[in-house]
């Protein structure tokens, strides 16, 4: 009687601690889930109101770079008349004047992601030898370029840096935005 009661009791530990390991694994997606839903709302609300180009993509790169701890970024909108990018808006570059502040189509990886309209990852050191040509080049990083659209028509790039690798609920987040900041 003993034993198969202390074989009933082992069983329902074990069904308690796969519970409990189910739980935690909702409540983490459900917290990275929030995290996303706040960085939208906190994103339109910056975006809200009338605004010149200049002071939205402004507010655009800070909120994104403030809310994913990104080192620093850039954004560029689409001249569709001489099909090129346009530099707009930096955060937190040490040197605006380093930056490359018209990109042809098909140019560095900027260029390259208003081509193929998808993002990408860009990791490891940028240096002069590799002429990668992001607009970010300093030290060690990971660098996330995406372009954004309006009716399915590109309007511009963000490329964002980081320190450490990029989080996967950091690439949803930003991927989320990417349609709003089109429409804004």
């Amino acid at each position: 009687y003993i034993q198969v009661t202390f074989d009933k009791q082992k069983k329902i530990e074990a069904e308690i601690s796969s519970t409990n390991t189910q739980l935690e694994k909702v409540l983490t997606e459900n917290e990275i889930k929030n995290w996303v839903l706040t960085g939208i709302r906190l994103l339109n609300e910056r975006m809200q109101g009338e605004q010149s180009e200049k002071e939205l993509a402004k507010n655009v790169i800070t909120e994104i770079c403030n809310y994913t701890e990104a080192l620093t970024g850039t954004l560029y909108l689409f001249d569709e008349k001489e099909e090129q990018l346009k530099f707009y808006s930096s955060y937190a570059f040490s040197d605006v004047g380093a930056i490359k502040k018209i990109i042809k189509l098909s140019e560095g990886w900027l260029g390259q992601v208003a081509v193929d309209q998808k993002s990408s990852l860009i990791k490891g050191k940028i240096n002069d030898r590799l002429r990668l040509e992001t607009s970010l080049l300093n030290e060690e990083l990971e660098a996330f370029i995406f372009p954004f659209f309006f009716d399915k028509k590109l309007k511009g790039v963000i490329e964002i840096a980081f320190n450490d690798d990029l989080k996967p609920e950091t690439e949803d987040y930003i991927l989320s935005v990417a349609g709003s900041i089109g429409i804004a």
